[in-house]
């Protein structure tokens, strides 16, 4: 009886600790109000995460908190598995950049129309859930700048690669870094002092000048569960070029 006991929580304690193996977590700290210093501190998870041989991977915000950007985050490789969320049940909230610069040498041909998330994957898994993304708050009373970038855009390189969006909200920023709408239902035009993103909430496209390359066209896949997004040109957008 003993002999089988001690079996069985040894086998138990050998599937618990290799269980550990398979899933990787980077917590972000809190934000500290210094954007430079706040998306150092994010994209260094994000590439910790991708250069991690687990093929599960989690970058955490701090539940309820509020990072603001001063460039775009930049995702690269293959394969990556990578999911953004957050260490609690409030979701976070991630401001994009005024300017964005292209942190990636594959996104050049996309102009201004970078990401908040500036994707290049292949044969990759990427999350995102719990999360709230605005951009930057620009416009000035009752006039909207439409910050020239998208809040995921992924082009030219990404194929083969699926996307889930979970409980995420993507929309305009009413200039205090807060939400327009929470349910899409709202008119930005409505708020006396709003901004809205210039391009799309999520992009995924391909470029006729990268062979085997693109989006949706190359295998890439979306999930979408819970997601609002409004406050842009294009929702969802998705094509050749």
């Amino acid at each position: 009886m003993n002999r089988q006991q001690l079996t069985l929580i040894v086998s138990c304690a050998l599937l618990l600790s290799g269980a550990g193996a398979f899933a990787a977590t980077f917590t972000v700290p809190a934000p500290t109000a210094n954007p430079a210093a706040d998306t150092a501190a994010i994209q260094s998870a994000i590439n910790s995460a991708v250069a991690s041989a687990d093929p599960t991977n989690f970058v955490q915000l701090q539940s309820g908190a509020t990072y603001v950007l001063d460039t775009t985050l930049a995702i690269a490789g293959s394969p990556v598995n990578v999911t953004f969320t957050t260490t609690g049940a409030q979701p976070a909230t991630l401001v994009g950049a005024p300017t964005p610069t292209r942190t990636l040498a594959a996104n050049a041909g996309q102009g201004g129309d970078l990401g908040t998330f500036s994707v290049n994957v292949r044969n990759g898994r990427l999350g995102w859930e719990n999360l709230i993304l605005l951009p930057a708050p620009l416009s000035t009373l009752g006039v909207s700048s439409k910050a020239g970038q998208s809040a995921i855009a992924a082009y030219p390189g990404t194929a083969t690669t699926t996307f889930t969006l979970s409980n995420v909200l993507i929309t305009g920023n009413n200039n205090s870094n807060q939400p327009v709408s929470t349910d899409g239902s709202i008119d930005p035009t409505t708020v006396p002092n709003y901004t809205v993103w210039g391009e799309n909430g999520v992009r995924i496209t391909s470029s006729s000048a990268v062979a085997g390359y693109g989006g949706l066209t190359s295998s890439n896949v979306v999930y979408m569960k819970d997601a609002v997004v409004s406050g842009c040109k294009y929702g969802f957008y998705s094509k050749a070029t």
